[in-house]
């Protein structure tokens, strides 16, 4: 009992110690990215679905409330197929 307790009081210390107040005037910037890979070519709009095997790229690059959200579809065979 006394291993864990004294596990937990470290644990703890040194969470508090190691912590950082953030910069509320600074926003940060982002960028992230997903890739997929699909074997149907299913669109999240109907119209532009394939029926083929596709890779779908979506990327996110913003600062603060601001951001750009392209999605790029290509076919297998390396075609593009939609900018969405």
């Amino acid at each position: 009992m006394k291993l864990i307790s004294l596990s937990i009081f470290l644990i703890l210390s040194f969470y508090a110690t190691f912590s950082q107040p953030t910069d509320s005037t600074q926003t940060p910037s982002f960028l992230r990215g997903q890739i997929t890979a699909t074997n149907n070519g299913v669109s999240l709009i109907p119209t532009f679905s394939l029926g083929r095997p596709a890779v779908l790229f979506d990327m996110n690059v913003g600062k603060g409330r601001l951001s750009f959200d392209p999605m790029f579809r290509f076919g297998m065979n390396g075609k593009p197929w939609a900018f969405v």
